[in-house]
């Protein structure tokens, strides 16, 4: 059977909402106020494990709450969003996280190894 690979990219906004509503479907919403920075933390395109960073000043002053996201809690909420969005995600598929440059990178696996890994005797 053949392999099937997805990468969806996610912009920096787009995880900003996924998050927000993730978070606030968990009952762990974010801290209300305005979002002053944001970043993935992990290697461009490597295999190492990401965090999302949110600092969020309650009142616009200089005071600021970090909440931060572990890779785990990342790939949920994408994968949220994308199921609210109507996003076809296949459920059997393997799915990881990548950062990339224009942010966070969504890697759908199906059926990624054959079945005997040879060709056919006979055609």
């Amino acid at each position: 059977m053949p392999s099937e690979l997805r990468h969806i990219t996610f912009r920096p906004v787009e995880i900003v909402v996924a998050v927000r509503e993730y978070r606030r479907r968990m009952r762990r919403p974010l801290p209300s106020g305005f979002l002053r920075a944001f970043r993935i933390d992990g290697d461009v395109g490597g295999e190492g494990p990401l965090q999302a960073t949110f600092e969020i000043s309650p009142d616009g002053s200089a005071q600021r709450q970090v909440v931060a996201l572990n890779e785990a809690e990342l790939a949920a909420a994408l994968i949220l969003f994308c199921i609210d969005r109507k996003i076809p995600l296949p459920a059997s598929g393997s799915k990881g996280l990548r950062r990339s440059s224009d942010g966070v990178t969504l890697v759908v696996t199906v059926n990624p190894k054959f079945e005997d890994g040879g060709l056919p005797d006979r055609i």
